[in-house]
């Protein structure tokens, strides 16, 4: 059962002339927020304020989950093929690519959202609602924020920051910031979450899971100061929310993407899918992850994505995310059922997208909850407690390359453990880019451990080393480092070409 009760409004012609100019640009500031509420909404109670926040909990996201995050990432970095999208596969990706375009829009549609709540909330709540409440949902909104620039930052480098729409009315064209300008924004919201949200303990009543909390601003946070090299905060960061016994270990792998198990204990923030009317309100993995020629959805045969040639050796004997990220064939799944109500067994001859496989993850079959598009409502995670012990071993190497440091093993061998490992009695670089590879398959996670954890030329060889073709062709491609970070999509530079200039520094208020 999902915590929030999905309840939208359109957004209203008001909102579009106050917050975002005069035209339907689709340049990003003027891009306006999608079911969101009238900027002339006055709150009065507790419940009208909490659900000003719950759109920025999935809508919003659809834009970049839809198809681009799984193109962006996994398609990129090697772990999924699809023909479809030859020019991730052969690291020709243009300004022109529409999933540029789309996360693009999706990621600044988060940040407008943000904004909004950020900037204008305190001025539309009566005496009576409780500050609490408030804080709570602000702290949501610099969290969503800094998720948001998190990606764009990751994806892009430099990207204009935007922190209140209303200062750029008349001067709509912005040019970029430095890398190292956004992520002191994202500290910087991150910190503000931690101060505004609630604490909690996520326990076995997954209702109450869902929203994001200090644990979970602090997990984000500890990812945030891996990602910048700054390996002693990680590790205190990431110790506070391990000590704080906030979040656990899912005692099974393959539980952890079933609908039932949404919000559960692991989860540190999840996207929350809904089965609804709208389109672009779910979860749409049961199709694109090869499920619909095989009986395990409501629509014809959609076989978008398969696992690359390169991931479907990586698992060991033994390994219990194999079955639960790659469909093996001849293997029956205990939890998965086809429309007609059969238990799914693997048929022989699956080859989603000519790789002779198909992916398992976040495939949750016929018997799911589905709306008319075949999107289901199981949850798509952000980040995960597996992450924050492997944050913490990771950032206990500090950039030498390998540690026998023994709370970092402990915390690295329980990820193992789960997985029906045994325990390793040293860590290298090699060695956890591996495991995280195994562990966050398809969950967006490689192509960013991939620049972290290698030097350029390392990855650049990885990259071009790769078979990056299906089963009846291997294929090889050379990756340069202009590959590394994406274009500004074109369509965005064309309203504003001040995007294609170089970055300036950005002016933080005091």
């Amino acid at each position: 059962m999902k915590l929030f009760t999905y309840k939208i409004n359109k957004i209203s012609l008001a909102l579009l002339l106050v917050l975002f100019v005069s035209s339907c640009s689709e340049d990003f500031l003027e891009r306006p927020p999608e079911d969101s509420y009238s900027d002339d909404e006055f709150y009065y109670t507790d419940e009208q304020v909490e659900s000003r926040i719950t759109p920025l909990y999935f809508k919003p996201w659809w834009g970049m989950f839809n198809t681009p995050f799984w193109v962006m990432t996994e398609v990129a970095s090697g772990d999924m093929f699809n023909y479809s999208h030859t020019p991730f596969i052969q690291f020709s990706v243009t300004s022109s690519n529409s999933n540029l375009d789309d996360t693009w829009g999706s990621l600044y549609s988060v940040v407008a959202q943000s904004n909004e709540i950020i900037n204008n909330l305190d001025d539309k709540v009566d005496a009576s609602v409780s500050q609490d409440v408030i804080n709570a949902v602000k702290g949501e909104a610099y969290f969503m924020r800094a998720v948001a620039y998190f990606y764009l930052v990751r994806f892009w480098k430099e990207v204009p920051i935007i922190e209140n729409a209303n200062d750029y009315i008349y001067s709509p064209q912005v040019y970029k910031n430095h890398e190292e300008d956004i992520y002191t924004l994202i500290e910087t919201d991150l910190e503000k979450a931690i101060a505004l949200l609630p604490e909690k303990v996520r326990g076995a009543d997954f209702e109450n899971n869902a929203r994001v909390s200090v644990g979970s601003a602090k997990a984000m946070l500890a990812k945030v100061y891996l990602s910048e090299a700054k390996y002693t905060d990680a590790k205190t960061m990431a110790a506070e929310v391990i000590n704080s016994g906030e979040f656990q270990l899912l005692d099974n792998y393959a539980d952890l993407f079933l609908t039932e198990n949404d919000n559960n204990q692991e989860s540190i923030f999840s996207i929350q899918w809904c089965i609804s009317t709208d389109y672009g309100s779910g979860n749409q993995s049961n199709i694109a992850n090869s499920a619909a020629g095989y009986g395990l959805s409501n629509i014809g045969d959609w076989n978008v994505f398969g696992p690359s040639q390169d991931i479907l050796d990586i698992y060991p004997t033994g390994d219990d995310r194999e079955i639960e990220n790659i469909m093996i064939p001849g293997h029956t799944y205990e939890n998965l059922y086809t429309s007609d109500g059969e238990q799914f067994t693997v048929p022989d001859d699956i080859s989603a997208a000519t790789s002779g496989s198909a992916i398992k993850k976040y495939v949750v079959g016929g018997q799911d909850e589905y709306d008319t598009w075949g999107m289901t409502s199981n949850n798509t995670y952000i980040m995960r407690y597996a992450d924050v012990l492997l944050i913490y071993a990771e950032a206990s190497m500090a950039g030498a390359g390998s540690t026998t440091d023994a709370t970092a093993l402990a915390y690295f061998n329980q990820v193992r453990a789960r997985a029906g490992l045994v325990d390793l009695p040293t860590l290298t670089n090699e060695i956890l880019l591996q495991e995280r590879r195994r562990e966050f398959a398809f969950e967006g996670e490689y192509w960013f451990d991939l620049q972290r954890l290698l030097s350029e030329n390392e990855l650049l060889t990885l990259l071009s080393n790769q078979n990056r073709g299906d089963q009846n062709y291997e294929q090889y491609y050379t990756a340069t480092a202009e590959d590394l970070v994406y274009p500004i999509p074109s369509n965005e530079s064309a309203s504003n070409p001040l995007l294609l200039e170089d970055a300036v520094s950005y002016d933080f208020p005091n």
